[in-house]
């Protein structure tokens, strides 16, 4: 163990001082100090003597010092890795991917391997692009792998692109998201069939030192391997098992990475000033506090001290707090008696009274909440308490008009207890519904989309407003709408990326 700022410890002078001035007369401190500032600071203590008093602020003011210089123990080094592969997934999107000679298609079974591919991979910044004539960024690289796996669940990839592939834009476009990067890859999820020679690619990837690997979603040759290969990636056939997506992580694992550093060291420390501060406190509350009984005061004082963290149920705070809240909701300064009540530690009773002043204040929603915690277990006492919760919350609902979930906690509270306001209420909110559910039909036949945006796709597939407004529909026709809504797949909204050169296939037909 050693001290993480040493030098604080020369501030052990400081009681070392105290202690010398007070060792052989108790007056002899008063040379130095003011009588009238001595004669306030003493401590009404029968625990210690005043030459003992001194002795201890002596002690305590050295455990605070020791606890400012931070005695430390090291642990073992952490060693985090700098340079880690960053690999942009390329997938291509030309008409010729839509193709069904692979169940369920080409495209289909490519962003299956995409989402396994996010899914297993660990330790790499990934990224994601499109590309046919041109390359599309889906999102750029990170590290956060269930981001990239929520974005291609609900993905929706049916945007028309053009017919045919350019290679280059793949190449052009994954470079431009690497270029802040060491040990870049470029994995293609493509169909590539062309028997065209590759070198103006291979030029330009052993240019900008990227490696090249593939996954092949045709059952032809394909001019890529070859390519693959010589800029160090791996070229790996479509299989129907996880096989080949595990081969491409395990290559990109462990392809070596730059001579750069490869990891870099971080001291990991444990900290031990807790320990010393906390003696202090005690210590410092031992003078402070005006204990008559020594031995047992003390041992109770240590007892409170271990059990300090573990709150109590019902502490002299909390009964300040429940007093407080009560004349203030008696005065009907219901806000005030709201924050007062969640200062508490409450029971069941302090949440039906915190419940009851978010009602009074029209904060409905919230009061069914904490009413919802004032349930108790529904023993036979307990049947009258628990009716007049799910009457409340019942009411709470019905001020909100989400009469559905009024109805369910009316008809609760009465298989409780029969209050004859609960079966009154009941029947008032089941003709209402009545008249609700009649109208049901002409606010769906009102419901439409409004594009967001004014292209073709956004037309087809984007919808963001609405003519029936949420607030205004009962639950149930709440659930109806979201599953409605659910029907249609989060659009993808793609970021067009810069790229100059074309490859030999941008000109053959797809």
């Amino acid at each position: 163990m050693f001290f993480y700022t040493p030098t604080a410890l020369w501030l052990l002078l400081l009681p070392l001082l105290l202690l010398l001035l007070t060792h052989k007369k108790s007056n002899r401190i008063e040379k130095h100090f003011s009588k009238t500032m001595l004669h306030k600071l003493q401590l009404q203590n029968a625990l210690f003597s005043p030459r003992k008093k001194h002795m201890v602020f002596a002690l305590i003011l050295a455990l605070f010092i020791v606890a400012l210089a931070r005695p430390v123990s090291k642990r073992p080094t952490l060693h985090l890795p700098v340079n880690k592969p960053a690999v942009i997934l390329a997938l291509d999107v030309s008409k010729s991917m839509h193709l069904t000679d692979i169940y369920p298609s080409r495209l289909a079974l490519a962003r299956e391997k995409l989402e396994t591919f996010v899914a297993k991979a660990s330790g790499f910044d990934m990224g994601i692009l499109l590309y046919a004539q041109d390359a599309y960024m889906l999102y750029p690289l990170t590290h956060e792998n269930s981001t990239l796996s929520y974005l291609l669940k609900d993905a929706n990839l049916s945007h028309t692109f053009t017919p045919s592939t350019n290679l280059f834009t793949a190449l052009e476009g994954g470079t431009g998201l690497l270029k802040t990067h060491h040990n870049p890859h470029i994995i293609l999820l493509t169909d590539d069939n062309a028997t065209l020679t590759r070198s103006k690619e291979l030029a330009y990837l052993q240019t900008k030192d990227i490696k090249l690997s593939a996954l092949s979603l045709t059952k032809e040759t394909s001019s890529l391997q070859t390519l693959c290969e010589k800029t160090g990636g791996t070229y790996q056939p479509y299989t129907w098992s996880q096989e080949d997506i595990t081969t491409l992580i395990q290559h990109i694992s462990s392809a070596p990475l730059t001579s750069q550093t490869k990891a870099y060291d971080v001291t990991n420390l444990q900290e031990y000033f807790m320990y010393p501060l906390s003696l202090a406190l005690l210590l410092l509350a031992l003078l402070f506090l005006p204990l008559r009984k020594p031995a047992s005061s003390a041992l109770v004082l240590l007892l409170l001290s271990v059990t300090m963290p573990v709150p109590s149920n019902a502490s002299v705070l909390d009964f300040w707090y429940l007093h407080q809240a009560k004349n203030a909701t008696q005065n009907q300064n219901y806000s005030k008696a709201i924050e007062l009540y969640k200062k508490a530690d409450l029971t069941p009773q302090g949440y039906y009274n915190l419940a009851s002043a978010l009602y009074k204040a029209s904060q409905f929603i919230e009061a069914v909440t904490y009413y919802k915690k004032a349930l108790k277990a529904e023993l036979e006492e307990d049947k009258a308490f628990n009716a007049k919760i799910y009457y409340n919350i019942a009411t709470a609902y019905a001020h909100k008009n989400k009469l559905d979930f009024a109805k369910e906690n009316y008809e609760k509270s009465l298989a409780l207890h029969p209050y004859s306001v609960t079966r009154e209420n009941l029947k008032t909110v089941q003709q209402l519904l009545k008249v609700q559910r009649k109208n049901l039909h002409k606010a769906y036949q009102k419901l439409h989309f409004k594009p967001i945006a004014p292209s073709d796709f956004a037309k087809a597939a984007v919808f963001s407003d609405y003519s029936i407004k949420l607030h205004t529909l009962l639950p149930s026709q709440e659930q109806q709408w979201f599953n409605k809504i659910l029907k249609h797949k989060n659009p993808v909204y793609l970021q067009k990326l810069h790229t100059i050169q074309r490859s030999q296939d941008a000109s053959l037909p797809y």
